[in-house]
């Protein structure tokens, strides 16, 4: 079946030889846009560790894919598989199709399994393609703000339906829109309320608009829910016919005169071998598992492996993992001390890294065994890309290998022992990265912030060191996490402070995005509203004299209640040791002081007046209790002690009914209803002599 796709017409569409389908980027290198872009190198690299040149067959499950995207109106295509059987790949062909343009994401990218990260990326491709950053970019082709929310993605894609529908006007048919996501099965958690029951939070099917569909490869084992309803599904089964014919075509081509493989060639020659006993061999112990596959044959063409050695392999990609650690542990005097610290390294890093960035993670020196295991032993499980000075840099090849390092129970005693003996190296790799992240997170100038790997997945390295719950009482710790990476680690918590901490952070960072100055005052305030007084303490300002008394210890107040008859007055006053105090006066004639923080009364109740009270703070350094009453006079009291300081002051010649003190000039002024304002001289104010009189 003919069928093509559609990426609008700023796209262009490229072959195999040229590399992966992209777009015109009109913007230069700082260009927001641009940068959510899927890098080409590294799309360079995938396409080199897929061998997509030899790609072969899948024939029937592509043309089984075209019937159903020409043949329905709109919606989701989910092929799944067991890990290493070519979903990959298969994404990888389709992508590369000239006949196929489209937006792709593959989870296998630096940064990939970001939902946020992931959706930026597609709507960066769509928005070049369809020629939208006028309708749908803030000025200087920013990402709006709300750019994060899964609602503005699809947003997005019923922008590009009606920029299709309205290019396409007048034609009989128009062609469809597809969205290729490969390793829906790896894609981080979703953040609190960004989850649309899908991986990513791509949309769910009755979300889409007509006409626009998405591609998705997954493994068996996540939940899809999302997706049952107006989805098609595609199962590439380990030992089906089809997979294993395939197999068995790719090596016939690399082994013969199609598209012959020198290296392997070369050793089959060597060996004496014949090339199709080699093929029926190799393809029946790897069982259909095609990373299994391209591990063995890496080893035969760097000469790690003899061809010959095939029918000896382990059954199953688990037990060839194993097999290969068990060589390395007895064979080799440096597995313990420098080959498991590297790959466990790997394992536990989102992006690849350099040797000597490998090493220092890995607590080790770059140089003595470090480049004999990165650039021997350990290669044929490593991804190596270079920049443009040639530098390589490693990532783990294949997630089966950091599932290795998950543990396991109900198998073998011995492989549960040595997967054991994997997750904690594992987690001693989350504890030295988490480390060296907190470092750069300290060190990092208050300009520019954290750099953005710790800044995106510092939370995800601790939460692995088993850190979590301990680091999100640091405000430091918080601030520096990308908010979503932190969110989404939330079912990690356990206790009811790491839930109040991580509470209080979701409900200041809208205030923090807003104000980043205040981000630390923000999370203050949030935090006691949640009582977590931990983290409250920790981001407290360092001026007792700050408005303490604002803060409250409820979930939104705290009620104080003493009084006896209605409260008419309440002001705050510091005292000698600067502690804040909140002071309320009532027609019961009575004032009282407060700790804010608890609720508490303090001290004696001042009687004597029932009227206004304020704080008046004195040129010699106290502070003092103003009040008036029925009586006609303004009164002055310690609030340390709870003394009347001096004598009433009068004067006026009815009740007093508000007294205030000035700034910065020590006066003390005093209204009553005989409707005249006294001003005093303070301290002179204590053998009432008056600066002023005003009549109104």
């Amino acid at each position: 079946m003919s069928v093509r796709w559609a990426l609008g017409p700023g796209a262009v569409a490229a072959g195999r030889d040229m590399g992966p389908v992209t777009v015109v980027v009109g913007g230069g290198a700082d260009d927001p846009l641009a940068a959510a872009l899927p890098s080409r190198p590294l799309m360079a690299s995938l396409a080199r560790r897929l061998d997509l040149g030899r790609f072969t067959g899948r024939e029937g499950l592509i043309q089984d894919i075209d019937a159903t995207i020409t043949g329905a109106g709109c919606g989701y295509v989910v092929v799944r598989a067991e890990a290493g059987v070519g979903k990959t790949a298969l994404a990888a062909s389709l992508v590369w199709s000239p006949q196929r343009p489209c937006a792709y994401h593959f989870t296998w990218l630096p940064g990939g399994r970001s939902p946020e990260r992931a959706r930026r990326g597609l709507a960066a491709q769509l928005i070049l393609g369809w020629q939208l950053e006028d309708q749908l970019l803030a000025p200087g082709r920013q990402f709006p703000a709300r750019a994060d929310d899964p609602g503005w993605f699809a947003e997005v894609l019923h922008a590009v339906a009606a920029r299709r529908d309205a290019l396409g006007a007048g034609q009989a048919s128009r062609p469809p829109v597809v969205l290729v996501v490969d390793g829906l099965d790896e894609a981080d958690g979703a953040a609190s309320g960004r989850d649309t029951g899908i991986p990513l939070g791509l949309p769910r099917a009755e979300h889409l608009p007509e006409g626009v569909f998405v591609l998705v490869t997954s493994r068996f084992g996540i939940t899809l829910t999302g997706l049952w309803d107006a989805t098609v599904w595609r199962t590439i089964t380990v030992d089906g016919e089809d997979n294993l014919a395939d197999m068995r075509r790719f090596l016939t081509a690399a082994v013969g005169s199609e598209h012959p493989d020198p290296k392997l060639c070369a050793a089959l020659t060597a060996g004496a071998i014949d090339p199709d006993v080699f093929v029926e061999t190799l393809a029946r112990r790897c069982g259909g598992v095609w990373i299994y596959l391209r591990y063995v044959l890496d080893e035969i063409r760097a000469g790690t492996r003899s061809p010959a050695d095939v029918a000896t392999l382990p059954d199953g990609l688990v037990g060839y993992y194993l097999d290969q650690i068990h060589h390395w542990r007895f064979l080799t005097d440096s597995w313990e001390t420098t080959g498991l610290p590297l790959l466990a390294t790997a394992v536990a890093l989102r992006w690849p890294a350099t040797r000597a960035d490998l090493a220092e993670s890995a607590g080790l020196s770059d140089t003595g065994p470090v480049p004999v295991w990165l650039g021997e032993r350990l290669r044929p499980f490593l991804d190596v890309t270079r920049d443009d000075r040639n530098r390589p840099s490693y990532a783990v090849r294949h997630q089966s290998l950091r599932d290795l390092f998950q543990p396991v129970s109900g198998t073998d005693e011995r492989d549960e022992t040595r997967r054991d003996t994997l997750h904690e190296a594992l987690t001693d790799a989350h504890r030295r990265i988490t480390s060296a992240l907190l470092d750069q997170v300290r060190d990092a100038p208050t300009t520019s912030g954290p750099p953005s790997y710790a800044r995106e997945h510092l939370a995800a390295h601790a939460t692995g060191a088993g850190l979590l719950e301990q680091l999100i009482l640091d405000p430091s710790f918080l601030l520096s996490c990308d908010e979503a990476s932190l969110l989404r680690c939330r079912v990690a918590f356990t206790t009811s402070q790491a839930h109040a901490a991580l509470n209080a952070y979701e409900l200041s960072a809208d205030r923090s995005r807003h104000q980043p100055d205040a981000a630390t005052w923000w999370l203050h305030v949030w935090a006691r509203k949640n009582r977590c007084d931990e983290l409250a303490q920790r981001c407290a300002p360092t001026d007792a004299s700050a408005i303490a008394w604002a803060f409250w210890g409820g979930s939104s107040h705290l009620r104080l209640t003493s009084h006896g008859r209605p409260m008419n007055a309440v002001c705050a006053v510091v005292l000698p040791d600067r502690c804040a105090l909140l002071v309320s006066a009532g027609d019961d004639g009575l004032v009282r002081l407060w700790d804010p923080s608890s609720g508490d009364l303090v001290g004696s109740l001042l009687t004597g007046y029932d009227s206004e009270v304020c704080a008046v703070p004195f040129p010699d350094g106290r502070t003092l209790l103003a009040s008036t009453g029925e009586d006609e006079s303004v009164r002055l009291w310690d609030p340390s002690t709870g003394d009347p300081v001096g004598e009433p002051l009068t004067g006026h010649d009815g009740e007093v009914c508000a007294v205030v003190s000035s700034d910065g000039r020590a006066l003390l002024a005093s209204a009553g209803d005989d409707r005249s304002v006294l001003l005093w001289t303070l301290p002179n104010c204590l053998s009432q002599q008056r600066h002023a009189t005003t009549r109104r």
